[in-house]
């Protein structure tokens, strides 16, 4: 799906890349790849996993990327938006757009659910952490597809994948629908 949008050496910038595990799947596609994420920690173990991102690889919050204007070909955000509240969003997505050449393509994700926000609980993060991490879900596709719509991007393909979230025996989320969309940036 994303890959077919792609030529080789075409910038792609892999967002909330969490321990870099598709930053290498995309360096394997001879893209050049730039990981980012809000965790000083994940980049470590990124770079520890993967020597060739030694350089590439930063500690960003996605919400303010210090990255120049239309300067990435493609945005791999693969289970990092979920993290973010809706009330951020657009702005994510306005960032996104701003580091995107024209006709960039972005892999976005939302959970469609009735949820709503959802934070971990401490019996789900087990003494890794004191906060567990923030999970947004929407209510349906629309609510996401309109922010999508109205920060600039066009959706080329969606897909859809039912989930049970099996973090604890005591909090199946049966209901969750993942759903993925390819999206380029679409200018006037």
């Amino acid at each position: 799906m994303f890959r077919t949008s792609l030529k080789v050496g075409s910038t792609v910038l892999d967002v909330g890349c969490g321990p870099g595990q598709y930053s290498r799947q995309l360096r394997a596609l001879q893209y050049e790849v730039i990981s980012v994420d809000f965790s000083s920690e994940m980049a470590r173990i990124v770079v520890e996993n993967d020597q060739a991102a030694a350089g590439s690889t930063l500690v960003m919050d996605m919400r303010h990327l210090g990255i120049g204007d239309t300067r990435i070909d493609a945005i791999w955000a693969c289970a990092s938006t979920v993290h973010i509240t809706a009330s951020d969003m657009p702005s994510v997505l306005s960032e996104f757009r701003r580091v995107l050449k024209p006709n960039g393509r972005i892999l976005v994700n939302a959970i469609v659910s009735p949820l709503g926000l959802r934070v971990e609980s401490a019996a789900e993060v087990a003494g890794r952490s004191t906060v567990g991490r923030t999970f947004q879900h929407y209510p349906n596709e629309e609510a996401f597809t309109s922010m999508l719509a109205d920060s600039g991007f066009g959706i080329v393909r969606t897909s859809r994948k039912r989930i049970e979230s099996r973090v604890l025996e005591c909090s199946r989320h049966p209901t969750n629908m993942w759903v993925n969309f390819l999206c380029k940036r679409v200018d006037s």
